[in-house]
């Protein structure tokens, strides 16, 4: 099932094949009525046809069985693409197609790798690939200089290149739950950070950085810290969630780490709300 929006405002529901939009618009040809849809969310499955919506601005699928984005990336005018809860493997290098993404989100997929062409994305501004099983970051990622939001937590991800130091415009950087033993010091140079999720990593030393606001992670004994968090004005949100987590662990006997796959991230909405709520990462 497939709601469509035309660029006129109107909308439709079909219930079969998006072609069969001709059904709602009978005064045009099945082929003008695709080249005026801008708008498709996939409430259920996925329109194997969808290269043929050359117009299409935005697509959101969620929950479906799609296993690669080959048919999206033929789309060049895509402003947002949500692919959430498939069983999409990979980023492939057709992704460079899309120069006009501006919001791309991939989480919870089984993807592992990234091609280096996402760095073309030179309009993006939210990139999220949350909960995959992503172990390298490409750096030609951090070429994307427009991105205010990356979430790349949960994921098997061992490093931060050096290179995140390019998106100058940065705000907000999700990457709890990783294997993460280093922040670079290059992250120094994002002015614009304000949040920061560490959570449920292996770090050995927390580093400071000035333009933080927030800073979610969980103190173990062999965490050395910046002797600057003495004097700093920032929110350290440390062992609450984990407390939180060590309760269920202990109620539902179910493991630490795979509850706070599940339900980290969701105590910290109320709080990172306060810092995007005026924030427009589509434009």
């Amino acid at each position: 099932m497939f709601e469509l929006t035309f660029k006129n405002g109107y909308q439709c529901m079909t219930y079969d094949k998006p072609s069969d939009i001709r059904i709602c618009t009978n005064d045009l040809s099945e082929e003008e009525s695709r080249n005026d849809v801008v708008k498709i969310n996939c409430l259920f499955g996925f329109p194997q046809q969808i290269n043929m919506f050359i117009n299409l601005l935005e697509l959101n699928c969620k929950l479906g069985c799609i296993d690669n984005l080959n048919l999206i990336c033929q789309l060049s005018k895509l402003r947002v693409l949500i692919c959430s809860n498939y069983q999409i493997t990979e980023i492939p290098d057709e992704i460079g197609n899309l120069k006009n993404l501006h919001y791309f989100n991939i989480s919870n997929n089984c993807i592992s790798k990234i091609s280096k062409n996402i760095g073309e994305l030179a309009k993006l501004i939210n990139f999220n690939c949350h909960g995959n099983n992503i172990s390298e970051l490409p750096i030609e990622i951090f070429n994307c200089k427009e991105i205010v939001k990356l979430d790349f937590s949960c994921n098997n991800i061992s490093q931060i290149p050096d290179e995140i130091g390019n998106l100058k415009n940065l705000m907000i950087l999700g990457c709890g739950v990783n294997k993460i033993t280093k922040i670079p010091c290059s992250l120094e140079s994002c002015s614009e950070l304000t949040y920061i999720d560490l959570v449920e990593n292996k770090l050995e030393f927390l580093p400071f950085i000035d333009s933080v606001k927030y800073l979610y992670y969980h103190h173990h004994d062999d965490l050395k810290y910046s002797p600057k968090y003495n004097d700093a004005k920032i929110t350290l949100i440390i062992n609450r969630c984990l407390n939180r987590h060590n309760e269920t662990k202990n109620k539902n006997n179910m493991s630490l780490n795979q509850y706070v796959l599940d339900k980290y991230s969701y105590m910290f909405l109320k709080e990172l709300d306060k810092i995007t709520k005026n924030i427009n990462f589509i434009k």
